[in-house]
């Protein structure tokens, strides 16, 4: 089964989080959850590709690779 981009992206964040017990911190951009993010070089939605081009990463906030 091939799956829309958005379809993707929410099966490896928020669903994926909610089903692991941590939906209510992790798997999607909020004040209150963790800062867990990956920073990629285009619009995943549209293109998913673009998670090829990771710019930076973050886990809790803090940078732990970026492009140099």
């Amino acid at each position: 089964m091939v799956q829309a981009a958005t379809g993707a992206l929410a099966s490896a964040t928020s669903l994926a989080a909610h089903s692991c017990g941590l939906g209510d911190r992790k798997g999607r951009l909020d004040p209150s959850y963790d800062a867990d993010l990956t920073v990629a070089d285009g619009d995943p939605h549209t293109n998913i590709a673009a998670l090829t081009a990771v710019r930076a990463v973050y886990l809790g906030g803090q940078a732990v690779q970026s492009a140099t």
